[in-house]
């Protein structure tokens, strides 16, 4: 467990560091990717959205034809 642990932090400081560069990188797509995450991790197949279309999710979906 303590060998687990070591490495878990030691992947959560490599996966800390790349976010940083990325932010760092290009804000705006770091912010957007971020939030595309968030909302892998909380819906699925049963989940409805319900989004303003002045919101950038939407018009960004809106650009996938």
């Amino acid at each position: 467990q303590k060998q687990a642990a070591i490495i878990r932090a030691q992947a959560e400081g490599a996966a800390d560091s790349i976010y940083h560069l990325a932010y760092a990188r290009d804000p705006e797509f770091y912010k957007f990717y971020r939030s595309l995450q968030a909302l892998k991790k909380t819906m699925d197949h049963q989940t409805t959205l319900v989004i303003s279309p002045d919101s950038e999710l939407f018009r960004y979906l809106k650009g996938f034809k």
